[in-house]
């Protein structure tokens, strides 16, 4: 090993270099596109007032520094821009409403309608160049929802968001004995969690959600097979029998918002979504109300 070799590992500056490279690889490996953007922008001014302290370009008469320091850190900035910046990726959505009546019977996105239902549908456009990939959303409305199902564009994979590990159980006071209920979901509070491996550049998924609002203390025997389930969180869901009958449901609830929390990833950059959307019935307001139903961080085509 010769003498530059070993200078250089026992230059205590290297290893802090080493130390920065690899904080530096760990950072790359976790930033979104806005982190991403503002260190290739920090990157950029730091070369800026290296190219402008290099020592040949200080010796320079000064228009000619000046035009030398201009002419490189453009011509980086735009090499870097067009290699490395990445542009934004807004996850379009848009949730509408109606408590219009439907034949009863109908079939809509695979649902069986009922006269007490109350439809909500969510559009999630990708407008971009950009396929999204691992796209995995939380979707709490402000109702209870029954029902969900998919009507066109990429088909999500949906499933009842923190459903409780529990299984109802009959208790005979007089015997202690305990038996199994066989009950299924009624309705929830808890949301649903959409899942999707990719949404392809300028397509669409769509979505239909049932919502509806549950009787504390429905009439019949009913009232016997409907069992509700209070969190911590403070939502319910209620378990019936599969038999249950729409004494269960009351009249057709209003929907005014949902939440809407997840990620996706855009050119290996994971995006966040955390949004509360207004619910439009489109039959009630104006179509050009649906550009306002957005949070900040979302969009809609103009």
């Amino acid at each position: 090993m010769g003498a530059s070799e070993i200078k250089f590992l026992s230059n205590p500056y290297s290893w802090m270099g080493f130390a920065l490279a690899w904080v530096a690889a760990v950072w790359a490996f976790r930033m979104n596109a806005l982190t991403s953007n503002l260190s290739l922008v920090c990157a950029v001014v730091l070369l800026i007032i290296g190219i402008s302290l290099h020592h040949w370009i200080r010796i320079q008469p000064g228009i000619l520094r000046l035009l030398w320091v201009v002419s490189a850190s453009s011509s980086t900035s735009l090499a870097l821009y067009y290699t490395l910046w990445i542009p934004k990726s807004p996850l379009v959505v848009i949730a509408t409403t109606t408590t219009a009546e439907r034949d009863t019977g109908a079939v809509v996105g695979g649902i069986y309608w009922l006269a007490n239902f109350t439809e909500i549908r969510l559009r999630l456009d990708n407008p971009s160049r950009f396929d999204y990939r691992d796209l995995d959303l939380i979707i709490i409305p402000d109702k209870p929802i029954v029902k969900v199902g998919h009507i066109r564009g990429i088909a999500p994979s949906i499933s009842l968001h923190d459903e409780p590990s529990v299984t109802p159980e009959w208790l005979d006071q007089s015997t202690g004995k305990r038996k199994a209920m066989s009950l299924e979901v009624v309705a929830s509070e808890l949301g649903y969690r959409l899942r999707c491996d990719v949404l392809p550049r300028k397509s669409h998924s769509e979505v239909i959600m049932v919502a509806v609002n549950v009787v504390d203390k429905p009439t019949g025997i009913e009232a016997d097979r409907l069992l509700c389930v209070r969190l911590t969180s403070g939502r319910a869901i209620w378990f019936g029998d599969k038999a249950h009958s729409v004494a269960v449901f009351g009249e057709k609830p209003i929907v005014k918002s949902l939440s809407l929390s997840g990620q996706y990833s855009a050119r290996n950059r994971e995006q966040r979504v955390s949004s509360t959307l207004k619910v439009i019935d489109l039959n009630l307001e104006s179509v050009q109300n649906v550009k306002h139903i957005l949070a900040p961080d979302l969009r809609l085509h103009d």
